[in-house]
């Protein structure tokens, strides 16, 4: 209903504006259903050399297996609480996290809008997380 009644504010002081917000709106619903999409889409995945962590379509990380120290139990985060800035959170904020990945040498993580981050851990959360760990710890040791 809120959005109804900005349009009717923007409408009573500009019609071209009030439709330029819907335009937006629309535009931001379909941006949610691409990224909601791309989260089942684009999974992490466990190559021969390489663990490749996506967060949708906005951000891709890929790890030589090489590359990681250590995979362990992840520390619950808040909603509100703020992750190292060389940290990437692949997962939602409102689920639990599993695994934390800490690698050896920091790599360059490229996100949206052209973002690049040097990553020195990873916290992700998997489908199946039981044979993701026996796996991952195979491969790495």
């Amino acid at each position: 209903m809120e959005t109804a009644g900005l349009h009717f504010l923007l409408q009573q002081w500009s019609e071209a504006l009030a439709w330029i917000s819907v335009v937006f709106n629309v535009y931001a619903i379909l941006y949610m259903i691409a990224l909601n999409n791309s989260f089942r889409c684009l999974p992490i995945l466990l190559k021969e050399d390489r663990l490749i962590v996506r967060l949708g379509f906005q951000s891709r990380l890929d790890i030589p297996l090489s590359n990681i120290e250590s995979i362990s139990q992840a520390k619950s985060v808040l909603f509100g609480e703020k992750a190292s800035k060389e940290t990437f959170l692949a997962y939602f904020r409102v689920d639990t996290p599993q695994f934390e990945i800490r690698l050896k040498k920091p790599l360059l993580l490229k996100g949206a809008c052209g973002m690049k981050k040097s990553i020195s851990a990873v916290i992700l959360r998997v489908d199946h997380p039981h044979e993701f760990a026996a796996e991952l710890n195979r491969r790495i040791e």
